[in-house]
């Protein structure tokens, strides 16, 4: 079995993957980081799952 790999989209440079990326190597899970809008993959088909990381103030 292949290792699961998650996109991470991150809106603020401030703001990584912090205690997610420890959790993600316990469970042997690859994290790609994107800076959202700018760097997004064409398609999420490859990844087994998806974390959008953003700013409170953005979630209305």
């Amino acid at each position: 079995m292949t290792q699961p790999t998650i996109a991470v989209f991150q809106h603020h440079p401030a703001e990584g993957v912090g205690r997610i990326a420890l959790w993600a190597e316990r469970h042997d899970i690859t994290l790609e980081c994107f800076y959202a809008p700018d760097e997004l993959p064409a398609s999420l088909i490859k990844y087994q799952g998806l974390i959008v990381l953003g700013e409170a103030n953005e979630c209305g």
